[in-house]
């Protein structure tokens, strides 16, 4: 909504207009009325005589409302459809827009940011922000009133625009992006470029910030670094506002530079600009867009800065919206001194898109609609996950990070649970987290089937994805029982090779099937002969290349926090067993290995990394009798549940994966050999198709204890290799997921 937003304030900059703000339909209701002529969808609304949209998604919606109402459209960034069935196309430059009448070239896309001006550095940025961004508001509605007394003054470009906001030289703002389809995000080189500004900046204050892409250590690290003069303000506490009045108070903004919206906004409220590296990936028009800016030394690069030592101010103002509002003006779109009502269509799942568009106008002749658009299918896809729980494990890993994808790419993400351990972060990111006991192994569970066909209504849930067998079976009756035409596509995702009987059989029963490795295709086929082979799709399990790079060291703090509270571990080689403590982890042969190789006088020490369940207690209490009959008290240390696994593994020499039964993937596996880390695994599953892939010489005979041990003596007198992953990513399992979800989707709106 961002881009319309600032077309129709600076629009409304020029002419008197009330707002108002719809959602749009269907992408079959659109595709009808562009048939039909009439927009059903629409008829509440006033006669609208312009609409106004950004994003693929909106052009059938915006030409279906053209020819209901012979409204002028204005579309914004280039659109997929043809440039000549829209009045006015403002295109970004780096799109290569071609030389037309109707199209409109702009540096970078609009924003509904004002250029600022330099503040006096006499004044006070603490105790006093709170009366600037006062004097700041009351500064605009004296605007608003001078242009309803001045309309004249209005339409004079010199004159029109003074908001009269100022810059404190004394404070700066941080913005961190995250992994996008253009860069690679590094994390450990943003947070040391963000360590080295505020090292060479004392004295100032800023201000940093995360997205809903950033990723989750990174943030956790990020808040680290708050002081005196350091404030770190996450994302999802952060007021509709706030990025609007941190952009007009600070004087110094450093983006990463993957966030390309975010430096244009910057840059048209007046601010200093510097760029956090990133690694590119394959050239791209965002990449063009910031080498121009780089070339017209708009913004400074961070090894220009470092040799400079300060932040290059713009060379020219940055205003597109106010330039592109009076252009359009001027071309004709509507008759200067008359009044009109601005209506904004909002995409589904967008959220509250009419933040931004203040004020009120008095007059009801015209109307004006703005449109947004974050891209994907037609429209944004209200996509609902069901699991049991959220507790620390790969099935919940996954669903937070297929949430937190959907989120990415203006998605709706919900997710049906008991909650647990990874909640936060699901909600930190941007998705809806409904508490159910859906997971609760009881024939009532079953009832909720009935809540949730009302769920699916309501929420106008476009894909249902289960993840486990109690909570699918809910999801197929409620979605079993509803009309034909109005279900959503029904997913179903295999984690396991769960016991063969009807119970298991439901996993089976999705529209599509997600496979979550070979090894489970081949169970799935092999045990339920009536699945069509063709609904399969295996898209593995994939680890954060981001989060888990090769080489990866902790910070200093977290190693000066591990060695104070596992002294016994110093000096030792780290033999460790990631994973929830459950029986068939493979615990008991872990503490039997770590005896053996005491036995055979390796200095070395076990590490259990993974908490137990509260019914697994028992065992828990089991396993460190064992420890304590073997002698091992002083070698075997239990660690429980951790939110830094990461680095666990990262100063572990050899990683083992025990698994009793063939685990479906494995995950801790190739997190640990991402980060170049040697693992040791039982040579079944998804663990053995991950090892034949990145460090063969990994794997031993399942349950061989002894073969487990003389590859461990081998790996410490000499490390394996381990190749570059380049199959099992976090990048490629989300890739294909919303894919999957994407193609389902269309091929449900055909069949309906």
């Amino acid at each position: 909504m961002s881009q319309s937003t600032g077309l129709i304030n600076a629009l409304r900059r020029h002419i008197s207009a009330e707002v108002h703000i719809v959602e749009t339909p269907p992408l079959r209701l659109s595709l009808r009325s562009c048939l039909t002529g009439q927009a059903e969808w629409a008829r509440h609304l006033p006669t609208p005589q312009v609409v106004v949209g950004a994003g693929h998604a909106t052009h059938i919606p915006m030409l279906a409302i053209s020819r209901a109402y012979r409204a002028k459209t204005v579309v914004l960034m280039r659109p997929s459809l043809p440039l000549g069935w829209f009045d006015y196309c403002l295109v970004p430059e780096h799109d290569n827009p071609p030389a037309r009448d109707n199209v409109v070239t702009t540096q970078g896309a609009i924003n509904p940011m004002q250029p600022g001006r330099a503040r006096d550095p006499g004044r006070a940025h603490d105790s006093g922000r709170a009366h600037d961004l006062e004097r700041a508001h009351d500064l605009e509605r004296a605007h608003d009133l001078e242009r309803a007394r001045d309309p004249e003054r209005a339409r004079d470009p010199e004159r029109a625009h003074d908001p009269g906001r100022a810059h404190d030289p004394g404070c700066g703002l941080v913005l961190i992006g995250g992994a996008s389809t253009h860069y690679r995000f590094d994390a450990s080189t943003v947070l040391s470029c963000i360590r080295e500004v505020l090292r060479r900046t004392p004295g100032q204050s800023w201000t940093l910030s995360n997205s809903p892409r950033t990723p989750v250590a990174l943030s956790s690290e990020i808040g680290e670094l708050k002081s005196a003069d350091v404030d770190v303000v996450f994302w999802d506490r952060c007021e509709p506002d706030w990025l609007a009045n941190e952009l007009q108070r600070a004087a110094d903004v450093w983006v990463t530079e993957d966030s390309v919206s975010m430096i244009y906004e910057a840059l048209t409220a007046g601010c200093r600009v510097g760029l956090l590296p990133l690694q590119r990936k394959a050239n791209s028009r965002i990449h063009r867009a910031v080498d121009q800016l780089l070339r017209e030394r708009s913004v400074s690069s961070f090894s220009d800065w470092l040799q400079d030592g300060c932040l290059r101010a713009p060379q020219k103002p940055l205003d597109e919206a106010n330039r592109c509002a009076r252009l359009l003006l001027d071309k004709g779109l509507l008759e200067a001194g008359d009044r009109y009502q601005v209506s904004g269509i909002r995409e589904r799942g967008t959220g509250n898109g009419e933040q931004g568009l203040g004020g009120e106008g008095s007059g009801n002749e015209k109307q004006v609609s703005g449109k947004p658009g974050p891209g994907g299918v037609g429209r944004p896809l209200s996509v609902l996950q069901v699991l049991p729980a959220l507790e620390v494990g790969g099935v919940e890993r996954g669903a937070v990070e297929v949430a937190g994808e959907l989120v990415r790419r203006g998605h709706q993400a919900l997710v049906i649970s008991a909650g647990g351990a990874l909640t936060a972060d699901l909600v930190r990111i941007g998705a809806r987290h409904f508490a159910w006991p859906i997971g609760k192994k009881s024939p009532v569970t079953l009832l909720l089937a009935r809540k949730l066909r009302g769920f699916l209504v309501q929420e106008k849930v476009d894909i249902l994805h289960a993840s486990s067998r109690l909570p699918a079976w809910v999801a197929y009756l409620a979605w079993k029982k509803m009309p034909v035409e109005a279900r959503p596509v029904f997913i179903t995702s295999v984690h396991g090779p769960y016991s063969v009987n009807r119970y298991s059989e439901i996993m089976t029963r999705g529209q599509n099937v997600i496979a979550v490795s070979e090894f489970i295709r081949g169970y799935i086929l092999e045990n339920y002969s009536r699945v069509d082979p063709g609904k399969i799709s295996v898209i593995p399990r994939g680890v954060d290349a981001g989060r888990f790079p090769r080489g990866y060291a902790p910070s200093q703090t977290w190693l000066d926090q591990w060695r104070g509270s596992c002294p016994q571990l110093q000096g030792k080689a780290l033999i460790t067993l990631p994973g929830r403590v459950t029986r068939w982890k493979g615990h008991t042969d872990f503490i039997d290995i770590i005896a053996l190789l005491k036995q055979a006088g390796s200095d070395i020490h076990g590490l259990v990394a993974g908490g137990a369940h509260p019914d697994r207690q028992g065992f828990l209490r089991e396993l460190k009798r064992r420890v304590a009959n073997k002698g091992l008290d002083n070698d075997v240390t239990f660690l429980g549940h951790r939110d830094d696994l990461r680095e666990v593994l990262s100063v572990s020499t050899v990683v083992l994966s025990l698994a009793n039964e063939p685990e479906a993937f494995g995950r801790t596996a190739l997190e640990a050999l991402s980060l170049g880390r040697p693992v040791i695994a039982y040579g079944h599953g998804g663990a053995r198709e991950v090892l034949n892939e990145l460090q063969p010489d990994g794997l031993v005979a399942p349950g061989d204890v002894g073969a487990a041990v003389r590859k461990i003596q081998a790996f410490l007198k000499s490390p394996p290799l381990i190749a570059a992953n380049q199959t099992y990513t976090l990048e490629q399992m989300l890739s294909k997921t919303l894919a999957l979800y994407e193609q389902a989707h269309i091929d449900n709106e055909k069949s309906v």
